[in-house]
């Protein structure tokens, strides 16, 4: 879909402005060095992350408020801060008119989503919100065999990924970090929503979803260390499952089809299908040389991309508030100990 945008402005002109310089804004911050953005800043109030930024990146500009700089129509904004800032920041940005990159979640709530969704519309930026598992090998791969129909009508799926979560960021005390603390938007459910958006990629829309979640653990967090989603979809059951506990990371998926099944394991570096006569290892999705900053790379490339041609992006915030529509209705589901019928509008 095209945007349709009076300012042809060239993209390489326009300023890039990310906002929090942890560790996936540093991320951020080097690949678009790496893709060659030359006007950039950078938003964060502490001190310290502002000098390793001037420091190592040799990123000068860089200040402690977004209200500090000026942002004109055009420019590009990321947002990669706390999960709790996402969606007034991202708001800020939409009303001055600049195109925005939001690192997951779009929000850890529904408070000003609806609005922020219909700013950007009105205006006709380009947005997204960060997916860079759409972007890994594997992930694609099985994305193309399931649009082949490779095994056939699909019957069921289960996702799985786990961490514990004092090993996740080991640069940082897990009990400071924003995963600890609900009033940040923290949580499996929101830290972990790759695997429901990825899902819903691959499979589609549920029509409708059962779920539990808990704090099973000694952890010393106020959010949930497990969550448990059944996912219910015309003719086909899906479950996903997160978890802050496990002490070994796991990442994996199964789909079943009625011809045949695919696995998926972060550790087994393969796609696996399976017939009811063959074992097929298909694909390697770590070859010889992949880094994995590749993903991130292409993920802002894409981005950029469509800046560039003003084009809507893959995952734009419309995209982005389904699969936070699901993600709150699973909470719902666990408070209420209830099914939730996902076909409404608004939950």
């Amino acid at each position: 879909m095209r945007v349709e945008n009076n300012d042809e402005r060239i993209c390489e002109m326009s300023k890039t402005i990310v906002i929090g310089a942890g560790s996936i804004g540093k991320r951020h911050l080097r690949n678009l060095k790496q893709l060659g953005r030359k006007d950039l800043w950078v938003v964060d109030p502490d001190a310290t992350n502002q000098k390793i930024i001037s420091d190592e990146l040799n990123i000068k500009n860089a200040c402690a408020d977004f209200n500090e700089i000026e942002i004109k129509p055009g420019d590009v904004v990321f947002v990669a801060t706390p999960n709790h800032l996402h969606a007034s920041q991202a708001l800020l940005a939409v009303q001055k008119e600049a195109h925005v990159f939001v690192e997951k979640p779009l929000a850890h709530n529904w408070d000003g989503v609806q609005r922020l969704c219909q700013i950007a519309q009105e205006k006709n930026l380009v947005t997204m919100v960060g997916c860079n598992m759409r972007f890994y090998p594997a992930i694609r791969l099985i994305k193309k065999y399931l649009t082949e129909q490779r095994i056939g009508k699909v019957l069921s799926y289960r996702v799985e990924v786990g961490i514990y979560l004092p090993n996740w960021r080991p640069h940082l005390d897990y009990r400071k970090n924003y995963g600890a603390h609900k009033s940040q938007g923290g949580g499996a459910l929101l830290d972990m929503i790759h695997e429901i958006d990825y899902s819903r990629w691959l499979f589609g829309d549920p029509q409708g979803i059962y779920a539990a979640y808990d704090k099973v653990s000694g952890l010393e967090i106020d959010t949930e260390d497990i969550a448990e989603m059944i996912l219910f979809h015309n003719g086909m059951i899906g479950n996903i499952h997160l978890n802050y506990l496990s002490q070994k990371y796991t990442r994996k998926i199964h789909v079943i089809g009625e011809t045949g099944n695919l696995l998926w394991d972060w550790h087994a570096n393969g796609v696996f299908y399976y017939d009811k006569d063959t074992k097929q290892d298909t694909f390697s999705p770590i070859p010889e040389g992949y880094n994995l900053n590749e993903m991130y790379l292409a993920e802002t490339q894409h981005f950029l991309d469509c800046v560039q041609g003003r084009t809507q992006t893959c995952f734009p915030f419309a995209e982005a508030k389904r699969v936070l529509d699901i993600t709150l209705a699973a909470k719902i589901s666990s408070e209420e100990k209830q099914y939730i019928d996902l076909s409404k509008a608004h939950i």
